[in-house]
């Protein structure tokens, strides 16, 4: 009969890692952060050098009564002269023959990678495997949540509330970033769509031609710093990377605490936030059912008073990374922000911090007291 201590270490072996492979996979996480930091710098589609262009062909097209599908331009991955399919593949099979209870983790995601790596090859190819990838759209309750939510909190013009420039919002987040003691950056980019995005690399980026009101950087001082930073902080903490860009589909759990925080940390809370991830649920569901011009209807059916360029640039961002806006489908990540807070606002306060504190997606939910234990148990952990 084994003894008591025995049944233990037999019981734990899948979880606890020798002296040896945890170096190995010490290494092997390294590898892995750096794929995935060659792929985000040559994943180089978040610019859209001519938006203007296209936005005014499209207006005077509907001016006109008739159809005009904007044709994207965009920057060029550069994943060939990395290699990046050849080392992707190389560290998979390395994965494979792991025996490590996290393995399964990073294969996830290099498969994402490698597919998305494979989609930019051509125009066809393209579409079949991004149709493929990105094939997560809202569920029809979800979609049905949001449109009652969009009918529950109409959208509210609050633009003439915006006095403050970009400088002194970057200034106000890393007050706050230094107060939560969060060892990241804050820098002005003049090239994003997007008003304020977190990387993991450090940054969190302020949109130079942005304007804010003081409602704004409160509201994002809960969901960009506590929200985003913070898990990025706490992945980092880990000391694996992994945990830094985090599990896969982290971003509806990343969204859905920023939502929470954006909604229940402010008082009051920022306009709009109820209708926006209500509008991005059903636009992701939509995408696959309308082209282009018929979702700009649709957006415009549901409110009357969001700008035509607002309207525009949203739709854009589902559609830059195909670039020719005539092909159906897109990329619905943005369904995120009302499918996550749908789980998030479900949770205790104790829930939540493990959100926060492990950069985990919904998939690994029933799995995080392995994932604890196996930090644990191999000292990576250092959260408190």
């Amino acid at each position: 009969m084994l003894s008591l201590s025995s049944y233990l270490n037999n019981a734990l072996s899948p979880l606890k890692l020798s002296k040896e492979d945890k170096q190995k996979l010490l290494a092997l996480d390294k590898a892995y952060f750096d794929i995935f930091t060659d792929y985000k710098q040559g994943y180089d589609v978040h610019t859209v050098h001519n938006m203007d262009e296209e936005f005014k062909k499209f207006i005077e097209a509907r001016q006109r009564g008739t159809k005009y599908y904007p044709v994207l331009v965009i920057g060029e991955n550069r994943f060939d002269e990395m290699g990046l399919l050849d080392r992707v593949n190389n560290l998979i099979y390395e994965f494979e023959h792991f025996n490590c209870f996290l393995s399964k983790y990073y294969i996830e995601i290099l498969q994402d990678i490698k597919t998305y790596v494979i989609s930019t090859t051509d125009v066809l190819n393209k579409h079949a495997l991004f149709t493929e990838y990105r094939k997560q759209t809202p569920s029809l309750v979800n979609y049905e949540l949001a449109k009652k939510c969009l009918r529950d909190h109409p959208y509210v013009d609050v633009k003439d509330n915006r006095t403050l420039d970009a400088n002194k919002c970057a200034e106000e987040l890393k007050k706050h970033i230094d107060e939560l003691g969060y060892d990241w950056k804050v820098q002005i980019d003049d090239n994003m769509i997007p008003r304020v995005c977190v990387t993991t690399d450090g940054f969190v980026k302020v949109n130079k031609t942005a304007s804010f009101s003081e409602v704004d950087i409160e509201s994002l001082k809960a969901h960009e710093i506590e929200g985003h930073v913070g898990r990025r902080f706490y992945g980092k903490k880990t000391g694996l990377y992994l945990f830094l860009t985090g599990l896969r589909w982290r971003n509806t759990l990343d969204e859905g605490l920023a939502i929470w925080n954006s909604i229940h940390k402010c008082n009051p809370p920022k306009p709009n936030v109820y209708f926006n991830i209500a509008l991005k649920t059903i636009i992701a569901y939509q995408l696959d059912k309308k082209d282009f011009c018929e979702l700009f209807d649709m957006v415009r059916e549901l409110s009357k008073d969001i700008p035509d360029e607002a309207i525009f640039k949203t739709l854009v961002r589902y559609k830059r990374e195909l670039r020719y806006c005539k092909l159906p489908g897109g990329n619905g990540d943005d369904m995120s922000y009302f499918c996550g807070y749908q789980i998030i606002k479900k949770m205790t306060d104790k829930e939540r911090d493990d959100v926060l504190k492990y950069n985990i997606g919904p998939d690994q939910i029933p799995e995080l007291p392995k994932i604890k234990l196996f930090l644990k148990l191999n000292k990576f952990d250092s959260l408190k």
